[in-house]
């Protein structure tokens, strides 16, 4: 990914690095033993990340004060400018490399941003150390298909509901009314009344079901999934795009890149590159046709 701007000891990029990523929220029973992590950290590593969280500051000032030296991925220059002055002595003492990806004047948002800061983060990495990642949220979605070195919260660890009802006398019927889609249960009390109770997901809810599900499928090998065997090479083919996927995409084609490795990047086919590319071009063409 194309760099706007660096600042400090450009040789760090030269060594291998260790990439910390963390989930912006992070429950409070799980802080201390990330913070803990970086102070263990090894004085012959070299660690890459971002400052986008309190955590994330506190875990890169940590490892700042014990020598451990650190290439910071900000986001733009208007985040340099705001901590310069307390980094400035770690870039002199050519303990510090500062990465800027964005011009002030980008229109992407703020989560499109650290999205591609992420990117840029696990692409310069040799090894993957995450202190805590949300169950299907972003990061989660990121780091699908890669190998994790280590998990400092590790996934069993997650609060689940353990507690199941399960009846022999009930059944579930799905539909789709007014863009929604409809999970009804229907079941026979002692008293042989017929209950119902209805739940009704929108779009994006039905999506993230699905994704939900094929997690599990894949994870307990629930009957053979027509994906798993892609998917083995290209974990995310077949899930939806989101726009910040097609964002993804739109500049590592505009960065040169092949859809070969544009594929490895992103966890899918290459065909699947080539037709979203062509689609996403498409939809620019209309713009500039129809404005």
């Amino acid at each position: 990914m194309e760099i706007f701007d660096d600042f400090g000891n450009s040789d760090l990029l030269k060594r291998p690095l260790t990439a910390f990523l963390c989930s912006r929220q992070v429950p409070i029973e799980y802080q201390q033993r990330i913070i803990d992590w970086a102070y263990q950290v090894l004085p012959s590593q070299c660690i890459i990340c971002g400052r986008d969280s309190s955590l994330e500051r506190q875990v890169c000032d940590i490892l700042l004060h014990r020598g451990i030296p650190l290439v910071w991925v900000a986001i733009g220059n208007h985040e340099v400018k705001a901590e310069i002055d307390q980094l400035r002595p770690f870039v002199i003492q050519d303990r510090m490399l500062i990465l800027s990806l964005f011009e002030p004047e980008s229109t992407l948002s703020r989560s499109q941003q650290s999205y591609m800061r992420n990117m840029a983060v696990l692409e310069h990495a040799h090894k993957i150390v995450v202190g805590y990642c949300t169950p299907d949220g972003t990061l989660d979605h990121q780091l699908a298909g890669r190998e994790v070195s280590e998990y400092l919260v590790k996934s069993h660890e997650e609060h689940r509901y353990i507690d199941y009802l399960k009846l022999s006398n009930s059944s579930i019927v799905m539909d789709e009314q007014g863009g929604l889609l409809r999970i009804t249960q229907s079941r026979t009390t002692d008293q042989d009344a017929i209950l119902r109770e209805m739940i009704a997901l929108s779009p994006d809810d039905a999506v993230r079901l699905r994704n939900a599900l094929d997690k599990v499928i894949d994870t307990h090998h629930w009957g053979e999934s027509r994906y798993a065997e892609i998917r083995e090479t290209y974990p995310n083919a077949f899930r939806p795009w989101t726009a910040e996927d097609e964002l993804l995409l739109r500049q590592l084609s505009l960065d040169g890149r092949s859809d070969e490795e544009i594929a490895q990047l992103l966890g899918r086919q290459p065909s699947a590159i080539a037709s979203r590319l062509q689609l996403i071009i498409e939809k620019e063409s209309a713009k500039d046709i129809n404005p």
